[in-house]
């Protein structure tokens, strides 16, 4: 109610008031700028389906999820289920945030990055199927570090504007949990999934509270 309250402000300014609810601290702060970030989020995601787009040589069909606020269980379990997340770091705030691939999506990339056929996958081989590991090999974590970094040139430009220096990538490696530092009671998460074959995968992205120092 909280935040469908503040959409209609930014929509028709003060033509009602967000109602208070009993959250902690961190989530009613957070989802205080979450209608604003959204409206940038549409703009990362035409970045976003662009560059998938030109990596996997395929049209795609995407499916965005609204930004949601959620606590840290559920965000660390979320980043569990990934193929292969990366930290989202700042010179100044240092971790704000992380970005995670999921398993078809980076199958997928990976497979286009080697020279896969272009009569391949799942938009157009009723054959194609995702690998049964759970897991990226190096070489192909490696792979796509090129990819997740321009991602992270285009949030940059396009949701955090106001930050001067670049966001820097940091990958964790294979076979670790993300950790979210301990202090952290509330996280924003998004997701944009694309509709490939019968499945659908994509990116989740989840942002730390000091991202509020970065809007602000």
């Amino acid at each position: 109610e909280e935040m469908e309250a503040l959409r209609a402000d930014l929509q028709q300014p003060k033509s009602r008031e967000a109602e208070p609810v009993d959250l902690a601290s961190g989530d009613h702060a957070l989802r205080r700028v979450v209608p604003i970030i959204e409206r940038r989020l549409e703009l990362f995601q035409s970045a976003v389906e662009l560059i998938v787009a030109r990596s996997i040589r395929e049209s795609l069909t995407p499916l965005s999820h609204p930004p949601d606020v959620i606590g840290p269980r559920t965000a660390t379990g979320t980043m569990r289920e990934l193929s292969m997340v990366i930290e989202i770091h700042t010179p100044e705030f240092g971790l704000v945030g992380f970005v995670g691939v999921e398993k078809l999506l980076s199958f997928l990339l990976v497979e286009r990055s080697f020279g896969a056929q272009l009569n391949t996958g799942p938009a157009k081989d009723d054959n194609w199927f995702v690998p049964t590991r759970e897991r990226l090999s190096d070489v192909e974590r490696q792979t796509l570090v090129p990819l997740l970094d321009n991602l992270l040139s285009e949030l940059k430009s396009r949701v955090f504007e106001e930050l001067e220096q670049d966001l820097i990538l940091e990958t964790i490696p294979g076979g670790l949990p993300p950790e979210l530092p301990p202090q952290v009671e509330s996280t924003i998460i998004w997701k944009l999934r694309f509709k490939l074959g019968e499945e659908n995968s994509g990116f989740v992205l989840v942002l730390l509270p000091n991202i509020l120092e970065l809007l602000i």
